[in-house]
């Protein structure tokens, strides 16, 4: 996703669906280890991101999430 992802927008209601999607159709599949939702996001993603990691992180833990590929939460130490 490149789009504006805030807290209570319909972007991120979006992005909570599609990864639910994306877990019941390839949770099982070796190759998913890794979930990322943005490249480089936009809006207030530093307070969405982390929520939507924690989220999946409790729901399926069976692979790691990451808040983004493209810009880090440099400013929040550890993994």
């Amino acid at each position: 996703m490149w789009n504006e992802i805030s807290p209570g927008t319909p972007m991120e209601r979006r992005m909570y669906d599609e990864t639910e999607r994306m877990i019941k159709a390839y949770g099982n599949h070796p190759s998913f280890l890794l979930m990322s939702p943005s490249n480089e996001p936009a809006g207030q993603w530093k307070e969405a991101l982390p929520k939507w990691v924690e989220h999946f992180r409790r729901e399926d833990p069976r692979r790691l999430y990451t808040t983004g590929t493209g810009w880090s939460l440099i400013d929040a130490p550890g993994p």
